[in-house]
Order: C-alpha cells, then sequence, then structure tokens
C-alpha cells in the first residue's frame, strides 16, 4: 500500500473509531440516566467535554530543566525530553481529540521538508501557584526558544500522526504508538507538533524548559486541549 493510501486510511480509521466509541459513550449516559452530561472520562487520567470541545489530562510534571523534544508523554516515556508525563495510551489520547471534533493533518514531511499540518490545537495549564491558589496558563510560558530566550511563540497543530509500512511488511504501523503526544520538535509520529520546522537532533533542539516558569517536580497539572476554529 502506497504511503498516501496509508494516510488515507488513517483518517477513515480515526473517524470510524471515534463514532463508535461516542455511541458507546453516548449510550452509556442514557442507560445511567446522565443524557444531559456531555463529560466523559475514557480513563482515570482522560476526559472530553463534548459541548466545550475540550481534552483534559491530568499529568505530573517530570523535568525542569534541559533540552525538549516533548511537552507531554507517556508515564516512563521519554521523561527526560518531556516537561510533563500522564498514564495515557496514545490511540486513546488520538481519539479524544477526534471526539472534541480536532481535523487531524499530518505530521512534518522530509525530502523536501514540509512543516506539521493540522486544525491548530490551544493548550493550557492548570496548576496550583506558590500561593496555593489555581491558576491557568498557555503551555507555551514552560518552553524556551534557545535563540530568543524568550518563550515559544509557535503554533501546535493536531497532526495526528500516520501509518508507515516498511519494506516487504504485510501490514503498516502506526507511528503514534511510539508515545511521541505533544512535540517540540519534529517527529514523524506526533500526534501534536509545532506549526514550524524544529529539528529532533540532540546537539540542536530547538527549545529548552523554561525552568524560573515551572513548579518543582511531581506537581500535579492538569492538560487542557481546545481546537481552535479557523
Amino acid at each position: 500500500m502506497p504511503k498516501r493510501a496509508c494516510a488515507i486510511s488513517l483518517v477513515a480509521m480515526n473517524t470510524i473509531a471515534a463514532i463508535v466509541l461516542l455511541s458507546l459513550l453516548s449510550a452509556d449516559g442514557v442507560a445511567k440516566g446522565q443524557a444531559a452530561d456531555r463529560v466523559r472520562r475514557l480513563t482515570p487520567e482522560l476526559e472530553v467535554d463534548l459541548d466545550s470541545g475540550e481534552v483534559r489530562i491530568d499529568a505530573q510534571i517530570v523535568l525542569r530543566e534541559g533540552p525538549l523534544e516533548l511537552l507531554l508523554c507517556p508515564k516512563g516515556g521519554k521523561e527526560h525530553e518531556s516537561i510533563l508525563a500522564a498514564t495515557i495510551e496514545p490511540r486513546t489520547f488520538q481519539t479524544a481529540l477526534l471526539l472534541a471534533g480536532a481535523k487531524p493533518g499530518h505530521p512534518a514531511r522530509f525530502e523536501p521538508y514540509k512543516p506539521p499540518t493540522g486544525q491548530q490545537i490551544e493548550i493550557l495549564l492548570d496548576v496550583k501557584g506558590s500561593d496555593g491558589k489555581m491558576k491557568r496558563l498557555d503551555a507555551r510560558e514552560w518552553i524556551q526558544n534557545v535563540k530568543t530566550k524568550k518563550p515559544m511563540d509557535a503554533t501546535f497543530v493536531f497532526t495526528g500522526s500516520q501509518f508507515v509500512r516498511a519494506p516487504g511488511a504485510k501490514r503498516a504501523t502506526w507511528l503514534g504508538d511510539e508515545g511521541d503526544l505533544v512535540c517540540v520538535a519534529n517527529f514523524p509520529g506526533s500526534v501534536i507538533d509545532i506549526a514550524k520546522e524544529s529539528t529532533t537532533s540532540n546537539a540542536d533542539l530547538l527549545f529548552i524548559a523554561r525552568t524560573a516558569a515551572i513548579p518543582e517536580v511531581g506537581t500535579p497539572v492538569r492538560v487542557i486541549f481546545k481546537p481552535v476554529s479557523p
């Protein structure tokens, strides 16, 4: 199957998975007399608000300083290069974004380079401040551009990862399973990435953790993903 066919197949599978899951969740709500409840918890750490279009994930800070490849990774994943980690499966995250109405594009393409595409995703963080009060902030405030020394201003987009079939293989592999949930470096399996060129070379990573802005490791953080209307 050519790569283009694989990409089309992924969109179809995403749509079917989201429709089936939404039907099951809706039926479950009616059965429990909760038809008006439009917030669906897919896992203990993840919920989707079908009215606001928000995906909410309970995560923890796992890194405060150093080079970054990701904002968010699965627990046990690339925690040495990600500010946040959560107990979540990539496919569940992908399905949640689809249920929220986000439209996927594609990860970065190389030779020649084409930046990641997809619907813009606003990422917000709810975290307790030093005064004990909950605060909401733009996730980019925790990410610093190494060249400008300023907070990252790049836009997050829902790439939706991709299927790739190795030469001679009978089946395609979904690269999202590699765990690149929310990237600030352009990985081919990213679910969310930034819409600009950002190398994955360790020696030339474009972003670092903005240590002064980030609370202590282990601090709970609620991460909110909001698809932005065009």
